[in-house]
């Protein structure tokens, strides 16, 4: 696919990226898919869909959310650290670095992002400048984007695709595919010819798409790709790999186990009753005549002398459950998620050290994704302040991911105190804001000049 505007090197990458996203669709709404619920009951047997029909057919005990979500509750931003500026002093750099978070909404769509890379394995962020001059943050869908990474510097991006498709009519036809291509000096847009399904790279050709109002290409002094990719458990300059990789294959397995639970229960809900040394009267259809079909309101009974009547024994299901509960910690052990966190545990909640042991080595595994998701959101606030005429380099602040207990959390900033650290510290690190900080700060400090007042004039009483 020839693609105006490009070099040879950046529409050979660009050839690339885009047959790379193509290729990658079907994992990635796979992983979506299975998220949601929407699971393919790849293990159903014939005896399941003759007795239950499309009666359950997305039916799923899902585990995958809890996989993702398990992660992703614990990836919350909180603060900017300074690591290096050109300029501005400490509090004037975290009060703009504050104001381009809130302003494109981050408390709430960082999450997004956390969530996109653990499910589908990666996800972006496009930074650029919005209408008003400042910085924009617009997190984008793993199976829109994909970047190429430079081959000579595994860390460093150096081109980047989108691709969507929109309809140009009102019934959804006539469908057109735009394609922007992102490169460390320009963006160049692209759209396609009408009523498009799908995008053939071998036959679909792509015309330059100039925006009202922008130039094509539309030119930018950011010197690096805008477009910041955030690998899930990836490796420098690889792309990222979904949490649900393992656990898809075991989710196939558990609901499969489901499935024949529930036939058996359909089949042993009531007892399956024999009877031998009589004739049963049929009708003219074949079928046992109505004083002899099974019903729980009905009594058998016959004037034959040599009769039996019996029941087979009913099914233990309790096999069903230990076998779900194997599949289960197997979705535990391949994923790292803490057992407590796929099932309803009986007995006493694990607490204290045995929550500490529990979930070791899941909060190794949720370390490793601030680190790296760490280095991304560097690099984006390092793009979004460079837009606002600011150089410096911030690094996120995580909540510590180990559990903790309230008991636990008390006594450890007693010895904080004991140590002699500031109460407006330990007030912080209890969860107060640093209003309620400074408020609960100035009550003190007027308590202790009452105190002294009042000190004071018993002294002088006593004089």
């Amino acid at each position: 696919m020839a693609l105006e505007g490009l070099t040879d090197q950046e529409a050979a990458l660009a050839d690339r990226a885009l047959a790379r996203l193509i290729a990658s669709q079907d994992k990635y709404r796979l992983y979506r898919d299975y998220y949601g619920g929407d699971h393919r009951l790849a293990f159903a047997t014939d005896k399941y869909r003759s007795t239950f029909g499309q009666l359950f057919a997305a039916f799923a005990d899902n585990l995958c959310p809890a996989v993702v979500d398990a992660v992703a509750d614990k990836l919350q931003v909180t603060d900017w650290g300074i690591q290096a500026s050109e300029g501005q002093s400490d509090d004037a750099l975290d009060e703009q670095a504050e104001a381009v978070w809130a302003r494109n909404r981050m408390d709430l769509r960082a999450g997004e992002v956390h969530q996109e890379a653990l499910r589908e394995g990666d996800a972006y962020v496009l930074v650029w400048q919005g209408a008003d001059g400042k910085a924009a943050l617009w997190p984008q869908r793993a199976d829109q984007v994909m970047v190429e990474y430079d081959p000579e510097d595994p860390g460093k991006v150096a081109l980047a695709v989108k691709v969507w498709r929109v309809d140009t009519k009102a019934d959804g036809t006539g469908g057109r595919y735009r394609v922007n291509v992102y490169t460390p000096q320009a963006v160049l847009k692209y759209v396609s010819r009408p009523n498009l399904d799908t995008l053939d790279l071998k036959s679909t050709s792509l015309q330059p798409y100039p925006v009202k109002g922008e130039a094509w290409p539309l030119a930018h002094n950011l010197e690096r790709v805008p477009m910041v990719p955030f690998p899930n458990n990836a490796a420098v300059g690889q792309y990222g790999t979904s949490e649900l990789r393992d656990v898809v294959p075991l989710q196939d397995a558990l609901n499969k186990s489901v499935a024949d639970m529930m036939v058996a229960m359909e089949y042993v809900a009531l007892p399956q009753r024999w009877a031998t040394g009589i004739e049963v009267p049929l009708d003219e259809n074949g079928e046992p005549t109505k004083d002899w079909k099974p019903d729980v309101s009905r009594l058998w009974s016959t004037p034959a002398t040599d009769a039996r009547f019996g029941e087979f024994g009913q099914a233990d299901l309790s096999q069903f459950l230990r076998v779900q509960d194997g599949f289960r910690s197997e979705v535990a052990r391949v994923s790292a998620t803490p057992f407590h966190y796929l099932m309803l545990t009986t007995g006493d909640f694990p607490s204290g050290e045995a929550m500490k042991t529990a979930e070791q080595r899941f909060v190794s595994k949720v370390r490793d994704r601030m680190r790296a998701f760490g280095a991304a959101w560097s690099e984006v606030m390092a793009l979004a302040l460079s837009i606002e005429g600011t150089k410096a380099l911030l690094q996120p602040d995580w909540p510590d991911p180990a559990p903790k207990s309230e008991k636990d959390h008390l006594e450890g900033l007693k010895v904080k105190s004991d140590l002699g650290v500031p109460q407006e510290v330990l007030w912080s690190e209890m969860g107060y804001t640093q209003d309620e900080v400074e408020a609960m700060s100035v009550q003190a400090s007027e308590r202790r000049v009452t105190l002294a007042d009042s000190m004071a004039q018993a002294l002088n009483a006593g004089m």
